[in-house]
């Protein structure tokens, strides 16, 4: 057996992490991009996961002499625990052929190894738990650039091995092969949830295998520099049934112009949290005007994720950065939309309190030439500051990338390392959705950006080889 007692315990903590709620997991798939490896198929990357509803894809397949890949069903999702197992001990026979997940061979005996996150980031307002199975270095087996040359000419054509792993809805490639194991969420504030004037209506979705007497909402009335604290627990909610789920629904009375910040809970589990505004009204007297002007938060949403599907946008992508900006409180100058500034920083912004950001936007992925320059342009200010005895004022290089947080992640601790600051597009949509509602606070967003990047800047070693 390929997998050792360490990476065999931490898989059974993911298991263990999801017992609560494992009776809602009625259906699981498996997907996969597999290559060649002499005459048999060797797994890339795959994502084994538990369905909380029925998925919308449960059988694809795709064929070609340089690349498979595919979805298909498990008979049950208790088998999974089962049927990732397998994988570790050989080949498996599956309803698209016989594949392989081979260990890593710089150990002896080859061992996978397992990483369990329980609350992955990645699912920014839900709770997603995850494990990483992985295996042999993924360089073994991809032959560039002959592969994605190949799959341009394949019948159904393909971009690249890259292109051919988003189609299929996976994870970006990584050093190892990789089999992902996914939780959904099991319940869910619902997107009907809505304010009326000073009336709330909140509707929770609940996996249809779970006891809804253990559901409950926790709820967090903000009306300007009021706080309520509310737990409305089952019984209060009125419950029916529908296709696959459970939904349930409660009204109460709210101050006129709230703002509801919601969790959706199970056997004391917080699953999911959810905003919940009236959509006339604001307490954001910048978003009030923006709105005024026939410019809501939806346009700005769009254009965030048009730049991130065409990367020809960047100069778009730039304006709408520099709006959302304006509206958590930077004063922002956006500088790179005229010729004469092209050499200039993307935008320069500052806070109620004077620190300024220097920022750099881009559509495609951090390329390193980018983080040098912007480092050296942050400098620049830093060091004309200073000259003019404003010292005081911290100035903060921060990249802001149109592409998703699972593209950006193996690219972050790099610019942090250069001090620099990454926000990525789901962190631009999480700002649109959940700050610019309030009252605007640069200051204090600029602190937990400051935060955020010491804490993943290394920590400096002296010369006598001591942590400071």
């Amino acid at each position: 057996m390929a997998l050792d007692d360490r990476g065999q315990a931490t898989l059974d903590d993911f298991f263990t992490g999801i017992a609560c709620h494992a009776t809602a997991f009625r259906q699981a798939t498996f997907s996969y991009v597999a290559l060649p490896d002499g005459d048999r198929w060797v797994i890339i990357v795959g994502s084994l996961v538990l369905h909380a509803i029925t998925p919308t894809v449960s059988n694809r397949r795709f064929e070609s002499p340089v690349a498979r890949a595919g979805v298909f069903q498990l008979d049950d999702a208790t088998t999974a625990a089962e049927f990732l197992r397998r994988f570790t001990e050989g080949a498996v026979e599956t309803p698209h052929g016989t594949l392989e997940f081979p260990a890593a061979s710089n150990s002896a005996p080859p061992r996978h190894a397992v990483n369990h996150i329980p609350f992955n980031p990645a699912g920014n307002q839900a709770r997603l738990d995850t494990a990483q199975l992985m295996g042999e270095q993924a360089s073994e087996f991809i032959r560039q650039p002959m592969l994605d040359w190949s799959l341009r000419a394949s019948s159904t054509p393909y971009d690249g091995l890259a292109d051919l792993i988003a189609d299929f809805g996976l994870a970006t490639a990584t050093q190892a092969v990789s089999i992902y194991l996914v939780a959904q969420c099991a319940t869910m504030i619902d997107a009907s949830s809505h304010l009326n004037g000073d009336k709330a209506k909140l509707a929770i979705g609940l996996a249809s295998g779970l006891d809804k007497r253990l559901a409950s909402v926790g709820v967090l009335i903000r009306h300007q520099q009021d706080l309520e604290r509310r737990h409305i627990a089952s019984a209060e909610i009125s419950w029916r049934e529908e296709a696959n789920r459970q939904v349930g629904e409660v009204t109460f009375d709210v101050p006129a112009g709230a703002i509801l910040h919601c969790f959706a809970c199970y056997d004391g589990i917080a699953h999911h949290r959810y905003w919940v505004t009236d959509p006339s009204r604001t307490q954001n007297p910048r978003r009030a005007a923006l709105e005024g002007a026939e410019l809501g938060a939806q346009a700005i949403h769009d254009m965030i994720l048009e730049a991130r599907a065409d990367r020809g946008l960047a100069r778009k992508f730039e304006t709408c950065t520099a709006w959302l900006l304006w509206l958590v409180g930077f004063g922002p100058a956006h500088l790179g939309d005229t010729a004469r500034t092209q050499d200039a920083p993307d935008i320069i912004v500052s806070t109620p309190m004077g620190h300024f950001a220097v920022v750099e936007c881009t559509t495609g992925l951090i390329k390193n030439e980018k983080l040098v320059s912007l480092r050296g342009r942050a400098l620049s200010i830093r060091q004309r500051l200073e000259a003019s005895r404003l010292g005081g004022s911290r100035v903060l290089p921060v990249l802001v990338c149109a592409r998703t947080k699972d593209e950006v992640e193996p690219e972050r601790d790099a610019a942090a390392a250069m001090g620099i600051a990454v926000i990525d597009g789901d962190d631009l949509i999480q700002l649109l959705l959940e700050r610019t509602g309030f009252t605007p606070d640069a200051d204090r967003l600029y602190k937990e950006v400051e935060e955020e990047l010491a804490r993943r800047r290394p920590v400096p070693i002296q010369a006598n080889g001591n942590q400071p």
